[in-house]
C-alpha cells in the first residue's frame, strides 16, 4: 500500500501544484486549476493555505464566486484542525471573486467576518470591496473609503479611481471632484482612468465646464491621453449643448498621431450636432467616418435620424443602416415615427410601429416610440387610433407619462370625445399618478376646447371644480373674467358650479 507523501516530497508536490494553479489562473483557466488542486489531493497530499489561496485567486480571475466562497468555507471548517484558517489573502481573493461576479453583498459580509475572526483587512481588501459596490451602490463605496481613512489605511490610486467611478454612476459630480482632489492631497498621481472617471461624473452632472477644465489639466500634467478620455470630454460637451467645444476637443484628438477617433467619438459629435440642429455638419461626420474606415453603428444612424429635416431622409438612412446589416432599435424607429408625425403621416407612423414590434426591436421598452406614434395620430385627429395605442401600451405594460397622456386628452378633445379621454386615463390609473393637473389643461387647450371643459379634466374624481374669480389661463390664451364666458354669472366669488359628471 502506497503511503501518504510527507516531508520534502509533500512540500515539493505542493509547490509544484501551486505554480501550476497560479499559471492556469493567470490565463483564466480556472477549471484546470481546480483539476490540479484535486490531483494533488488524489496523491494523498493535503493542500496547505498557500495552495488554497492560489486556487482562490484562479477562481477570482474566472469570476467563480460561488466556488470561491465554498472553498473559503471549507478552509474555515477544517482550519483549526489542519492549519487551514483563512488569512487576509484568502479573504481578498474571495472578495475579488465576488466583485468580478457582480455580487456586492457578500464582500460586506466577509469584511464583518474578517473582523470577527481577527483577520485585519488591508488596502486590497477595501479596494476589492469598493469595486464590488461600484456599479449600483455608490453610497457603500463612499462609506468604505471613509472607513479606510478612519483605520489609517492609505487608499491607492486604484481604490480612488473605483470610488470616482462609483460617484459617476451615482451622478455625484461634486463628490467625484472631492475624491479626485484627495488623490493629489495624498501625494499620488492621478492616472488617465482618474481623469476619465471624473470627467464622466461631470458629464452625468451636466457640468461640461468642469469636464473641460479637467481635460485641460490632464494635458498639462503629462499624462498620455487615449481616445477614451477624448470621448468622455466630447460627450460632456454634448450633454451641455456645446457643439463648438466638442469639435475643439475633437480637433485636438485629430492632431495626435497616437489617437484615432472611433465610432464612440463620432457618435458623441453627431449627438452634439443634434442638440443644435446642425444637420449638414452631422451628415459630414458620417461621410468622414466612412472615409476613415470607422464603421457606423446603429447609434450613429439613430442620432442622425433624430435631426433629419424630412422623413424621406430618415427612410434613406434607415435603408442605409440595413445595408450595413445593422439592426434598428426602438430609438431608431422613434426617430422615424417622429419625422412621420411632423409630416402628418399617421398611417405610415403606425406601420413603422408595427415593424418595430415584428423586428423584435423592443416594443416593451418603446415608450418613446409609442409616444411619437400617439403624437402622429393626435396631430391628425385620429382619436380612435390614439385610444387603441393606449390599450396596446397597457397590454405591453408600458408606463404612461405626461406626453402620452397629453396626446390622449388633446386627440379626444379634437374629436369632441372628452369623456373617452377621462375614462381611458382613469382605466390606466393615470389621473392621479402620472398626469399633473396642468397636463389636462395643456392637452385640452391645444385642442382648442373651452376652459370650462378643461376644468372638468382637472378633477381626479371627474367633477367640475369650483371657480374662484377667474378661470385659469392656458398656453396661448389669456385668463378671462368669469363674465367673459357664456353661461357663467358675474356675481359672487367662489361660485360653486356643481358636481356634474363629465
Amino acid at each position: 500500500m502506497v503511503g501518504r507523501p510527507h516531508g520534502p516530497d509533500a512540500r515539493a508536490a505542493s509547490k509544484h501544484a501551486t505554480t501550476l494553479i497560479k499559471s492556469f489562473g493567470q490565463k483564466s483557466w480556472w477549471r484546470r486549476s481546480l483539476l490540479e488542486f484535486e490531483a494533488l489531493r488524489a496523491h494523498l497530499v493535503s493542500p496547505d493555505v498557500v495552495v488554497h489561496n492560489a486556487l482562490l485567486g484562479a477562481l477570482a480571475r474566472g469570476s467563480r464566486w460561488p466556488l470561491a466562497v465554498g472553498l473559503l468555507r471549507t478552509m474555515g471548517v477544517s482550519g483549526p484542525r489542519h492549519g487551514l484558517s483563512p488569512n487576509v489573502v484568502s479573504y481578498n481573493s474571495t472578495i475579488n471573486a465576488c466583485a468580478r461576479g457582480s455580487n456586492w453583498r457578500l464582500p460586506l459580509l466577509l469584511l464583518d467576518e474578517m473582523r470577527a475572526n481577527q483577520v485585519l483587512p488591508n488596502v486590497i481588501t477595501y479596494s476589492s470591496s469598493i469595486t464590488a459596490c461600484e456599479t449600483r451602490h455608490w453610497s457603500q463605496a463612499l462609506a468604505l473609503m471613509h472607513e479606510m481613512r478612519r483605520l489609517q489605511l492609505r487608499p491607492d490610486t486604484i481604490a480612488y479611481n473605483v470610488v470616482i467611478s462609483a460617484c459617476a454612476k451615482g451622478q455625484l459630480w461634486a463628490a467625484a471632484l472631492e475624491v479626485f482632489s484627495r488623490i493629489q492631497a495624498d501625494a499620488l498621481s492621478p492616472t488617465e482612468i482618474s481623469y476619465t472617471s471624473c470627467i464622466s461624473a461631470c458629464e452625468k452632472g451636466q457640468r461640461w465646464e468642469k469636464a473641460v477644465d479637467l481635460f485641460a489639466t490632464l494635458l498639462e500634467s503629462g499624462v498620455q491621453p487615449s481616445i477614451v478620455v477624448f470621448n468622455a470630454t466630447i460627450s460632456a460637451c454634448e450633454k451641455g449643448h456645446r457643439w463648438r467645444a466638442a469639435f475643439l476637443v475633437f480637433a485636438d484628438a485629430r492632431a495626435r498621431a497616437d489617437v484615432r477617433p472611433d465610432a464612440t467619438t463620432f457618435n458623441a459629435l453627431i449627438s452634439a450636432c443634434a442638440a443644435e440642429e446642425q444637420w449638414p455638419r452631422a451628415l459630414g461626420l458620417l461621410a468622414e467616418m466612412c472615409a476613415e474606415e470607422v464603421k457606423p453603428d446603429i447609434i450613429t444612424y439613430s442620432a442622425l435620424m433624430s435631426i433629419c429635416s424630412g422623413w424621406e431622409e430618415v427612410v434613406r438612412l434607415l435603408a442605409d443602416s440595413r445595408l450595413r446589416s445593422l439592426r434598428p432599435t426602438a430609438l431608431t424607429y422613434s426617430s422615424l415615427i417622429g419625422c412621420l408625425s411632423k409630416a402628418w403621416l399617421w398611417a405610415q407612423a403606425l406601420d413603422a410601429l408595427r415593424e418595430l414590434g415584428d423586428s423584435g426591436g423592443g416594443l416593451k421598452s418603446g415608450v418613446v416610440a409609442y409616444g411619437a406614434a400617439l403624437c402622429a395620430c393626435e396631430r391628425s385627429g385620429q382619436w380612435a387610433q390614439v385610444l387603441a395605442l393606449l390599450g396596446e401600451m397597457r397590454e405591453l405594460a408600458i408606463a404612461n407619462n405626461s406626453i402620452t397622456c397629453t396626446s390622449v386628452v388633446s386627440a379626444c378633445s379634437r374629436g369632441h370625445e372628452l369623456r373617452r379621454a377621462g375614462a381611458a386615463l382613469r382605466a390606466e390609473g393615470a389621473l392621479a399618478a402620472e398626469v399633473e393637473r396642468s397636463t389636462y389643461a395643456a392637452g385640452a387647450a391645444s385642442a382648442g376646447i373651452s376652459p370650462l371643459e378643461a376644468l372638468a379634466l382637472e378633477s381626479q374624481e371627474g367633477y367640475v371644480v369650483t371657480v374662484r374669480g377667474q378661470l385659469p389661463s392656458f398656453p396661448g390664451s389669456r385668463a378671462a373674467p368669469l363674465g367673459a364666458w357664456p353661461g357663467v354669472p358675474t356675481e359672487g366669488r367662489g361660485l360653486q358650479l356643481g358636481r356634474e359628471r363629465w
